[in-house]
């Protein structure tokens, strides 16, 4: 059963936590499923940060963009991160590998053929008479 809202759940040891505060115990664990990152980014609102990590304070762009670097070949990670992005803007996702937003739609593609939202999203950033090259040789036109 999946908490709604402020709704809260005791743990064993008294304390009251709630979903945000389940998801960051998850990261501050180390958890290595992107997942948390995900639902904790998605429920921060426009320009909010969550702390994490003694400290840190990350914001839905900085938590999907770990997501990416725990599964790589995760699209839905690449699409969310994609569309924290605006236009003209950049990311390093991995190491020396820095993406643009029609480049993580194309990639959230390559992971995940049938990812409907990925080619959605793609063709609105596209501009008509706008194509996008997929790793698998095809080509898109909006």
């Amino acid at each position: 059963c999946a908490l709604s809202g402020g709704e809260t759940v005791q743990m064993p040891d008294g304390k009251k936590m709630n979903k945000e505060q389940m998801l960051m115990e998850a990261i501050f664990y180390k958890c290595g499923d992107a997942r948390a990152y995900f639902e904790l980014a998605d429920g921060l609102s426009a320009g909010q940060s969550v702390c994490v990590h003694r400290g840190s304070y990350l914001y839905s762009h900085d938590l999907y963009r770990l997501g990416v670097r725990l599964d790589a070949n995760n699209g839905e990670a690449y699409n969310r991160l994609a569309m924290t992005l605006t236009d003209g803007k950049t990311v390093r996702v991995k190491n020396s590998l820095i993406m643009n937003q029609t480049q993580m739609f194309i990639e959230a593609i390559r992971c995940n053929r049938d990812h409907p939202y990925a080619y959605y999203n793609l063709a609105q950033v596209l501009v008509l008479p706008g194509t996008a090259n997929l790793a698998d040789g095809r080509v898109l036109d909006k």
